[in-house]
């Protein structure tokens, strides 16, 4: 997710029934041959060949993938499904570096909010808007996926809550590590519904771009997640309640280096891309729901910048619904979509396949698969908008209250607008969402082949999930390749 921004300079925002229109737009930009715009962009760009021959040309290679992968993988895969390679310790040097981020990570925080409260309120003058949407969020998204699990280390609510814990205990008996209320019976529903909350507040909220109203939410959320890890302790609210160290640990799955945490410390490896999302044990139905959330809400603000959302939003006016009413029962209606197609996917797996497991376990096992796909819709969807916001933190950096100071000399920086074009992005589009897709086809079939006892019931298993991911390929190009409107909640 992400605004991104439009030649204007302005941040564009961006359940039967929600499927129901998904499906028929996707049926008439099949339908379609007309010069297209690439989404995100004000400058028009004509594809060389008709959409929908894009459309099937993707939806084909996701198809192909899979015979691909049916035809070549082992029919018995290692449960020690990880090549990993153990990295030498930082030793001391390591820790010293380790508190040197921490420490940053919370004077840069502190920075945020006190800009957001006290500085220039144009979120191109103040640091606050970049930091959280373009660097905090986008930024970081991308670095967990391509690096790994950065947000351990920066988050800055854990380490101050580190510290504080330190300086309590210190001088007193080590006390039992037990949280003070257990909470698996909320599994991870609190980081479901606080990122419910987030993703309304990036796509429909007026206040996002302001910096005040947006360092007031900063300690808002402060203060829930502080609260949290009073309540249940701080271990378990990260793995349930905070949303960006499991949004972020989610796409570090991905990554090729690994933290191990261990009575001695903790370890790195190096492994191979991806691989940390295969998994023998499902995801909770909580975690499942949140990773069809990423998907869901990335996806949602796409459709709000498509023409067809604005004759929605437009048709619908005149019958008492506002346009920020409209987009919120769109963010929670579109999730709960995705959730009964994968449900109802899932759910036809079960049926092919003779599985000890129910349906919502099976769901669990197969979702961490969809990650890449998540994570490559981000990267389609995002990328010109972190090439551009990340230049607006040049001039900002020497300035971030924008009162006037010059600190490194580069308040009179110019933001080149034309450093990602229009057609760059298409192509980068394409290459990413097919590339994700294939990935988790491979995953998905990966997975299988743990789960069931032998490669023709791992191949019935992967038809219905082959069959939903070409469909949300082409679906995902169709929105992409929508011109972007400016009208929002």
């Amino acid at each position: 997710m992400g605004r991104r921004q439009t030649g204007h300079g302005q941040y564009c925002p961006p359940a039967v029934a929600w499927l129901r229109l998904g499906l028929t737009s996707l049926l008439l930009a099949i339908a379609m041959s007309s010069p297209l715009h690439a989404h995100g962009f004000g400058q028009r760009y004509d594809l060389p060949v008709p959409l929908w021959l894009y459309l099937l040309g993707a939806g084909a290679t996701v198809g192909f993938s899979f015979l691909l992968v049916a035809a070549l993988l082992p029919a018995r895969r290692s449960r020690d499904r990880r090549l990993r390679l153990e990295l030498p310790s930082g030793g001391m040097v390591g820790r010293s570096i380790m508190l040197a981020v921490r420490v940053a990570g919370i004077a840069l925080f502190a920075l945020v909010v006190i800009a957001g409260l006290i500085g220039n309120q144009s979120p191109f003058k103040n640091i606050a808007p970049t930091m959280v949407w373009v660097i905090g969020w986008v930024g970081l998204s991308f670095a967990s996926a391509l690096i790994g699990d950065i947000w351990a280390v920066v988050n800055p609510w854990d380490s101050l809550a580190r510290f504080v814990e330190r300086h309590h205990q210190r001088g007193k008996p080590r006390q039992s590590s037990n949280t003070p209320l257990s909470m698996p019976w909320l599994d991870a529903w609190p980081a479901v519904i606080l990122f419910l909350l987030f993703a309304w507040c990036e796509l429909i909220w007026d206040g996002s771009d302001r910096p005040r109203s947006l360092a007031l939410a900063l300690l808002g959320y402060s203060a829930v997640t502080w609260a949290g890890m009073l309540v249940f302790g701080r271990p378990q609210w990260l793995r349930r309640g905070e949303i960006f160290s499991i949004a972020f640990g989610l796409f570090s799955r991905f990554a090729p280096l690994e933290a191990a945490a261990d009575g001695q410390g903790t370890r790195l490896f190096l492994r191979p891309y991806a691989v940390g999302l295969l998994s023998s044990d499902p995801a909770s139905p909580a975690l499942t729901c949140f990773v069809l959330l990423l998907l869901a809400t990335v996806t949602f603000d796409g459709i709000l910048e498509t023409p067809n959302w604005a004759a929605l939003a437009i048709w619908i006016a005149p019958r008492a619904i506002d346009s920020a009413t409209l987009a919120t029962l769109g963010l929670v209606g579109l999730p709960l979509a995705f959730l009964g197609v994968y449900r109802a996917t899932i759910a036809l797996t079960f049926r092919l396949v003779r599985s000890s497991r129910s349906v919502g376990e099976l769901a669990g096992c197969f979702i961490t698969t969809f990650v890449p796909i998540a994570l490559a819709y981000d990267v389609a969807h995002n990328l010109s908008f972190l090439a551009l916001g990340a230049q607006y933190l040049i001039p900002i950096l020497s300035d971030p209250l924008g009162i006037g100071w010059d600190l490194f000399g580069t308040k009179l920086y110019l933001i080149d607008t034309g450093v990602v074009t229009a057609g760059i992005m298409w192509y980068v589009a394409i290459v990413v969402i097919v590339g994700g897709h294939v990935i988790a086809v491979y995953l998905a079939h990966t997975q299988a082949l743990l789960l069931f006892p032998g490669r023709a019931e791992a191949l019935r298993s992967q038809t219905p999930l082959v069959v939903l991911m070409i469909a949300y390929t082409m679906m995902s190009l169709w929105i992409l390749a929508q011109p972007i409107t400016n009208i929002r909640p």
